[in-house]
């Protein structure tokens, strides 16, 4: 029965004090340009969308605050709700065909070239769109 209670011990000791191999450092092959600690940039949507009542096309643009001027950055545009990502996908603004239904309409977006401990996503709602 002994060996029963130790083999539980080791097993909570386990689950309690889990052991992360793996290193903050980025890869290699996801090498960036900054320094381990250093602060991550704030990736943001900016929407100028003026309900105006008729159908204009929507432009989202990307703002990242606090990133390096020598990054390489990728942008990743994702619209949720009923439209079509007409021209800008890859680049800093998108400009979207959306159908004005008043379920709303979602963009999201990935940033890609900051540091892998970096969040770089956002998401803009319009719900009344």
């Amino acid at each position: 029965m002994r060996t029963n209670i130790s083999l539980h011990c080791i097993v909570v000791l386990l689950i309690v004090f889990p052991v992360d191999l793996r290193s903050d450092l980025p890869s290699p092959e996801h090498s960036s340009n900054y320094s381990v600690g250093e602060k991550c940039p704030v990736v943001i949507i900016e929407c100028p969308c003026l309900d105006s009542g008729k159908y204009e096309p929507l432009i989202f643009n990307a703002i990242v605050k606090d990133a390096k001027q020598d990054s390489t950055l990728e942008y990743a545009w994702t619209l949720t709700g009923r439209g079509r990502i007409k021209n800008g996908q890859g680049t800093a603004s998108v400009t979207i065909d959306a159908e004005r239904n008043g379920t709303g309409i979602g963009i999201l977006l990935e940033v890609k070239g900051l540091p892998d401990s970096c969040d770089g996503k956002a998401s803009y709602h319009i719900s009344h769109y």
